[in-house]
C-alpha cells in the first residue's frame, strides 16, 4: 500500500518568518519562502495548509484547494485544514462542499469554536436562522466568552426580534473585547430600530472613533443628527443589500407590504404605453419590477450595485443583460441606447439627481422616459430621514427637469409600502425626454 512519510513540521520561527510576510500582503515572496522549507519539511502538512492561504491571498484558488486537500492527505484528522478549505469553498460559492469540509472539521475537533461560527455564518446567507442558532450555540457553551460567538449571537437575536437577548450578546461581546467595531455599530443598530436614537448615535460615534473610516455609521449618524449629504455611500448600500438579498422579497413584499412594481406596471397600462422597447431597470435588485415589466419590454437589462441581489435577479431569468455596477458609473462607461428607464425605490438612496439625469438625458443615444418613484416629502428640496432614505419634492424633481430638459408627464402620490406598520408616502414620475 502507497504510504506518504513526512518529517516533522517547521519551527514556530520559520512558520512566522512565512506568516509575516503573507499577513502584510508579499504573498510572492511567502509563496517562494514557503517552498524553500519544503526542502527541509518535504511532507510537512502544516507547510501545505499554510500554502493553501498563500494561494487564497494570490487568488490562486485552484491550487489552494489542491494545498489544502494534500495537507490532508498527509495527514487525514488535520481540523484546521478541513476549516481553512470550506472558507474557500464558501468564497467559492460551493455551499454544500464548505458544509460537508466544516463538520468534517467538528467532527475530528468538537471544540473548535471557529468551524462552529463559520459553518453559522454559512446559514445566515442562506437564511436558516435556527441552523445558525444551533452552530453559535455550540461554540458559545464551549467557551462563553469568545467575543465572535457573542457577536454571532446578537445577529441571530436580532434577526429574530429577540432585542434584549440580542442588546446582552453584542454588550458582552464589546465587554469582552472594547475595540470590537462591528459590535457597535451592530448595537447601535439594534438601538436606532428601537428609536432609542442617543443610544444609537453613541455607539456610532463610537464606531467611528475606533474607524473614522466605516463609512455605514457616518451615513446614520448624519441621517440622526439632520445633516443631509448627496448620496448614501455605495460600500453602505452595497453591503445592505448584499446583507439583505436572500430574505428580501419575503421581507419587502410579505412583511412590508411593497407595492411599488405594480403601481408602477399601472401607471404603464393606463398610460397605454403597451410597447416599452429596451428597457434599463436601474437598481434592478431581485428583479421585481423586471417581472412585472418583462411582458412590455422588447428587452430588458439590469443594473445593481449588489452582486447578492443580481444572483437572485438571474435566478428569475427575466433580463437580457444583467450589470453589476454603481447607476452612474454604468452611465458614465457604458454605451446606452434604451428607449426607457426604470428606478423603482432606488432614488431612496441618492439625494442629488442631477447627475443621473445629466447623463440619461445626454449619453443616451435616442429620446425616451424614464419612470421612478421617490420617498415624497412636501418639504422644498430633498433630506435624508433618520432611517438612513432620502425623500425628495415635486418642486425638486419639477427643477431638474426644468434643467435638463425633461417633460413631466405624470406625477402620483402614492403608498409605497409600510414601515414599522405605518404607510410610506411616496411619489412616481413619469418623464419624457
Amino acid at each position: 500500500m502507497f504510504k506518504i512519510e513526512y518529517k516533522k513540521n517547521p519551527t514556530t520561527i520559520e512558520v512566522n518568518s512565512i506568516m509575516s510576510l503573507h499577513n502584510i500582503g508579499k504573498h510572492e515572496e511567502a509563496f517562494d519562502r514557503c517552498k524553500n522549507f519544503f526542502i527541509k519539511y518535504p511532507n510537512s502538512p502544516l507547510l501545505y495548509n499554510i500554502l493553501g492561504a498563500i494561494n487564497v491571498g494570490k487568488c490562486d484558488f485552484t491550487n489552494a484547494i489542491y494545498s489544502y486537500l494534500y495537507a490532508i492527505k498527509i495527514k487525514p484528522n488535520y481540523a484546521q485544514a478541513f476549516n481553512n478549505l470550506a472558507v474557500l469553498l464558501k468564497k467559492l460559492g460551493e455551499i454544500n462542499l464548505a458544509i460537508i469540509s466544516y463538520v468534517k472539521a467538528i467532527n475530528l475537533k468538537p471544540d473548535y469554536i471557529e468551524a462552529y461560527n463559520n459553518i453559522g455564518l454559512v446559514y445566515i446567507e442562506t437564511n436558516e436562522i435556527q441552523k445558525s442558532k444551533f452552530f453559535f450555540d455550540k461554540a458559545f457553551n464551549i467557551d462563553s466568552n469568545n467575543e465572535i460567538s457573542n457577536f454571532n449571537l446578537g445577529v441571530v437575536y436580532s434577526k429574530q426580534k429577540k432585542l434584549c437577548k440580542a442588546e446582552f450578546h453584542f454588550k458582552k461581546a464589546i465587554k469582552i473585547n472594547p475595540t470590537y467595531i462591528e459590535a457597535y455599530y451592530n448595537l447601535g443598530i439594534l438601538y436606532h430600530n428601537q428609536e432609542k436614537i442617543e443610544l444609537a448615535k453613541r455607539c456610532y460615534e463610537k464606531t467611528l472613533k475606533l474607524d473614522p473610516s466605516f463609512c455605514e455609521a457616518h451615513h446614520i449618524l448624519n441621517a440622526l443628527s439632520g445633516k443631509t449629504t448627496k448620496s448614501a455611500p455605495k460600500k453602505y448600500v452595497e453591503k445592505l443589500f448584499d446583507n439583505y438579498a436572500a430574505n428580501f422579497e419575503k421581507s419587502l413584499v410579505i412583511n412590508l407590504k411593497y407595492n411599488t412594481p405594480k403601481i408602477i406596471k399601472e401607471m404603464i397600462i393606463d398610460d397605454n404605453m403597451v410597447n416599452l422597447g429596451s428597457v434599463l431597470d436601474l437598481g434592478c435588485g431581485t428583479g421585481l419590477i423586471g417581472f412585472e415589466l418583462k411582458p412590455f419590454s422588447k428587452n430588458i437589462d439590469g443594473v445593481d450595485l449588489s452582486k447578492y441581489m443580481l444572483e437572485e435577479a438571474n435566478n428569475k431569468k427575466i433580463y437580457n443583460n444583467l450589470f453589476h455596477n454603481d447607476i452612474e458609473d454604468f452611465l458614465t462607461k457604458s454605451n446606452i441606447e434604451y428607449d426607457f428607464f426604470i428606478a423603482a425605490d432606488v432614488f431612496v438612496y441618492i439625494g442629488n439627481l442631477s447627475k443621473i439625469f445629466k447623463l440619461i438625458k445626454e449619453r443616451n443615444k435616442r429620446n425616451g422616459k424614464l419612470i421612478f418613484s421617490t420617498e415624497h416629502t412636501n418639504r422644498k428640496g430633498y433630506f435624508i430621514n433618520k432611517k438612513g432614505r432620502y425623500c425628495h419634492s415635486i418642486d425638486y424633481i419639477s427643477s431638474l427637469c426644468k434643467k435638463f430638459d425633461y417633460k413631466l408627464l405624470i406625477f402620483r402620490k402614492v403608498t409605497l409600502r409600510k414601515d414599522d406598520a405605518k404607510d410610506v408616502d411616496g411619489g412616481v414620475y413619469l418623464l419624457q425626454f
